[in-house]
């Protein structure tokens, strides 16, 4: 009996393997679409993130622009700030100058009496 399985066991491996067969099922087709399915995703993603780009320069430009001309208005309004600065103090000293000159005036007028 112990024989009789080990010859069935055998012959169920050998007709197994006289059976099997290895085949080659070529994969290049799905290689290939999966690569041309990943590129155009990859080429829009890098289109999108082309055009964000640009927008993102354009914005940069746009500010530095008005940067540039508010920082031309801000000279300006500081130039103009320090002339009439000046112009301040010329006044301020022009006014001491005439204090000093009315308060001996009134010295003068206040020893004569």
């Amino acid at each position: 009996m112990r024989y009789k399985i080990l010859a069935f066991i055998s012959l169920c491996f050998i007709s197994n393997l006289a059976l099997a067969k290895c085949y080659y099922i070529p994969c290049n087709p799905q290689i290939t679409s999966a690569e041309n399915a990943a590129r155009s995703k990859i080429e829009s993603s890098f289109d999108a993130v082309d055009l964000k780009l640009e927008a993102l320069k354009q914005s940069y430009q746009e500010r530095l622009d008005a940067l540039k001309e508010q920082n031309e208005i801000l000279s300006k309004q500081i130039a103009l700030s320090k002339e009439s600065l000046r112009h301040i103090k010329e006044i301020l000293f022009l006014l001491k100058g005439a204090n000093a000159l009315k308060s001996n005036a009134i010295n003068q007028e206040s020893l004569k009496e």
